[in-house]
């Protein structure tokens, strides 16, 4: 699914929200999967980010290719719009702790009731 990422943590520091407010979101798609075989040594559920379905003027001041894959991925927390899913990423041989905040983008949002066809039920809410 298409979604905004931002990054939490730099080298596994946790950044701070005002600085995480200022960053360029990446919009992409994350695929989640079993991988059998990765720098963990073992099987682990990977995220990473692919955008080869995306037009070019999608992306914003980053590209996916930025964004290590995520091992040992779990969902972390969500929301109505957006959820964090965390795990480790692997920079230069180092493992560090990483998260992604993602969410949906703001100009793609449809409120599911406003999708369909009114009905005399409606007058019962």
């Amino acid at each position: 699914m298409h979604f905004e990422i931002i990054p939490i943590y730099e080298r596994g520091v946790r950044r701070d929200w005002k600085v995480l407010h200022k960053l360029p979101r990446i919009s992409a798609d994350i695929h989640i999967r079993k991988d059998q075989f990765g720098p963990l040594g073992r099987e682990s559920l990977t995220a990473y980010l692919h955008s080869a379905s995306l037009p070019r003027s999608v992306h914003q001041h980053q590209e996916p290719q930025d964004l290590p894959p995520l091992w040992d991925v779990r969902l972390e927390g969500m929301a109505t719009l957006a959820f964090i899913i965390e795990g480790v990423e692997f920079i230069g041989g180092q493992m560090y702790q990483q998260a992604w905040h993602c969410k949906v983008s703001d100009h793609k949002i449809q409120v599911p009731w406003t999708m369909c066809q009114r009905s005399t039920l409606n007058e019962l809410i």
